[in-house]
């Protein structure tokens, strides 16, 4: 049995599910929820766009514009990752 390193609580790890890092799942998933939060806020800021409706015309006007192919489908799928991840 373990002590969780962040919050203290004893849990038993399993070998099909370890313990990462001495967390317990309830901090491993808010630890994994806030690198989620810091990597999508920075995608959203080299994107220019973060709301539902911003990423919506961010994505058409990528579609519009002319330019290299290869850029316009790094940004679309920056803009596609921004939307997938987003809160409901």
């Amino acid at each position: 049995m373990g002590k969780c390193t962040k919050c203290g609580v004893s849990f038993v790890g399993t070998p099909e599910n370890p313990p990462a890092d001495g967390l317990c799942k309830y901090c491993e998933i808010d630890q994994l929820k806030a690198e989620n939060g810091k990597l999508r806020k920075a995608l959203a800021e080299l994107v220019g766009a973060s709301t539902k409706q911003e990423l919506e015309e961010m994505e058409t006007g990528l579609r519009l514009m002319p330019g290299v192919e290869r850029d316009k489908i790094a940004a679309l799928n920056a803009v596609h990752a921004l939307q997938e991840t987003a809160a409901p």
